[in-house]
């Protein structure tokens, strides 16, 4: 394919052609009609951009915001585009602000995110950014309010400024700020390192400073007592300027003391809110416990008696003591005699611990024996005596047993109706019973001969 024939397919043909159909030969230049688009076009996005950004520091285009306002005794050192931010996070800046009735109206420009989120307890305050007078508003979101609606107007009675610190210091004459200016100085050596202890304690710094108020005002009331006291001040610190490090480590236990109850300080809190109502019950069984004081009253009194004797007998007491200890040096030396017998009885006792289950068994059967005889004494008695009676008879020389046969119905047939049937004499036999009661032979109960 030749040159010629593919620069006439590009330009659509013709000697000269086009330039990518555009219709327009190569090297010819572009319509005016083309280059006015294309400059109006261009003038009308820089007019945009000088418009985004000439507005930027009020608001975005395209971005939502959520407008409230705040009312302020006094808010003279807010500007527009102040920001307002809520703990750490920003979270608008100020539009615009006005004077009515004497307070200011601050209008605050808020993140669309911030809608329902701003409650009707919020509070604001005014803080410095830095020492040279930027200031911004810092929103403290409330937790049991409703949700502020668009446009609402947050009261003076929630709102507050701090004094700006070149105000504070204008209070002051040039000797006054060269003398705070080495303060600051020296206070700056002084807190080095000591970053956590001063966050604590500049926490503590509003109620702090809320009491020092009452103590400088009342100190105020007197003419010349502050200067008086400033000068007493300066001599103080003159004074402890070269101990100064021994007093800052001086603190330091009382530190660690007073450290637990900072730690737990939620539970310390709790503890402090139940103890009013806490107090009153106590007040309350106290009031109870009053019979039982008046009678422990009445006991102490009935026991003084007993008391003023218990010197004499606690000494009589001391005395015993005193008195015994040769008996209980002798008991110590039997004490330690028994020690030594310790071993062969507990040996001894060992041995017969294995026979006293047979000795318990051999009880055991002997138990109904013993049960039986125990009941019989007097007939071992009587036993015994007759026995006595019966070796009782001697005829000088020796002695010798004397038999006394006594005969029985069984024996001789004799005794009762058969006796008298056959004649004979109706006998009474000596015992009826083989296997009397306990005591009941010879005592009568029975017939003998």
């Amino acid at each position: 394919m030749s040159f010629t024939s593919l620069r006439q397919r590009a330009g659509g043909g013709g000697g000269r052609g086009s330039l990518l159909g555009s219709g327009r030969e190569v090297g010819k230049p572009q319509r005016r009609s083309f280059l006015l688009i294309v400059g109006a076009l261009g003038l009308i996005f820089a007019l945009l951009l000088l418009y985004v950004g000439f507005n930027a520091a009020n608001s975005i285009p395209g971005k939502s915001y959520f407008y409230l306002n705040g009312e302020f005794e006094e808010a003279d050192n807010i500007a527009e585009t102040y920001q307002i931010r809520k703990g750490a996070e920003l979270v608008g800046q100020v539009s615009s602000f006005r004077v009515e009735d004497g307070k200011s109206i601050v209008e605050l420009q808020l993140n669309g995110d911030q809608r329902g989120e701003i409650l009707s307890d919020t509070t604001l305050r005014v803080r410095p950014r830095s020492p040279i007078g930027v200031r911004f508003i810092e929103l403290t979101p409330g937790t049991e309010g409703e949700p502020l609606e668009e446009g609402a107007i947050i009261r003076a009675a929630q709102t507050e400024s701090t004094v700006p610190l070149d105000e504070a210091l204008s209070a002051l004459d040039r000797k006054a700020r060269d003398g705070f200016g080495v303060f600051l100085k020296e206070a700056g050596k002084g807190f080095a390192g000591r970053g956590q202890d001063l966050n604590a304690t500049l926490a503590q710094g509003p109620q702090t400073l809320d009491d020092l108020e009452s103590v400088a005002g009342a100190v105020n009331e007197r003419n010349g007592a502050f200067s008086r006291f400033i000068r007493s001040t300066e001599g103080a610190a003159a004074a402890a300027e070269p101990v100064r490090e021994q007093i800052a480590t001086g603190f330091d236990p009382e530190a660690r003391a007073l450290r637990p109850f900072s730690d737990a300080g939620d539970a310390l809190q709790e503890t402090l809110v139940e103890a009013p109502p806490t107090l009153a019950s106590v007040r309350n069984d106290l009031a109870a416990s009053d019979p039982l004081v008046r009678e422990t009253r009445l006991l102490a009194q009935a026991a003084e008696p007993t008391l003023e004797q218990a010197e004499p007998a606690l000494r009589n007491t001391a005395d015993l003591l005193e008195d015994s200890r040769p008996p209980l040096r002798d008991l110590d030396s039997t004490l330690r005699l028994a020690e030594r017998a310790v071993t062969p009885t507990l040996g001894l006792l060992d041995t017969v611990d294995p026979v006293l289950p047979n000795i318990d068994e051999a009880l055991k059967d002997a138990l109904p024996i013993v049960d039986e005889l125990a009941p019989r004494g007097c007939d071992y008695t009587r036993f015994f005596e007759n026995w006595q009676s019966m070796l009782g008879f001697s005829d000088g020389d020796s002695n010798f047993i004397r038999f006394e046969l006594i005969p029985t119905e069984e024996s001789t047939g004799a005794g009762g109706e058969s006796g008298a049937e056959n004649g004979g004499e109706a006998r009474t036999p000596t015992f009826s019973n083989a296997y009397p009661e306990p005591c009941e032979a010879g005592s009568g109960t029975e017939p003998t001969r």
